[in-house]
């Protein structure tokens, strides 16, 4: 049996048959090693339908830039949009917010433990 693993932000939300769909386009990926990751949009009816539904549409975040944060630290930049992807798109970026893929990259590539508190520089490292 394939074991996959799920990182997400706490505020947020899932949509009917989420795990379906997550699992459509982690395949799509065709990348045994492939995380999907990113930051995810705000909740709104332009991402949700009323009846929890996700809502179908032509843009899906990004992460492709990076800034400086605080100490010098390297950290991703907010999610750009990327139009009419039919299959998610490679980068060499990890967002804390959203990611999921097998968890054998979670075994190999583990959190580090001493780097409590740290916010600025823990996602361009893990990646």
């Amino acid at each position: 049996a394939d074991e996959f693993c799920l990182g997400i932000d706490g505020h947020s939300v899932f949509t009917n048959d989420w795990d379906v769909a997550l699992l459509d386009d982690w395949t799509a990926a065709d990348n045994e090693m492939g995380i999907l990751t990113t930051y995810v949009h705000h909740s709104s009816e332009y991402v949700i339908r009323t009846n929890g539904d996700n809502n179908p549409h032509s843009d899906s975040p990004h992460l492709c830039d990076i800034k400086v944060g605080g100490h010098g630290l390297p950290r991703n930049e907010g999610a750009t949009n990327v139009r009419n992807a039919t299959v998610p798109i490679l980068q060499s970026k990890w967002g804390a917010g959203f990611a999921f893929g097998k968890c054998h990259s979670e075994r190999r590539v583990p959190i580090d433990e001493h780097a409590s508190y740290i916010f600025d520089g823990e996602e361009f490292s893990r990646a």
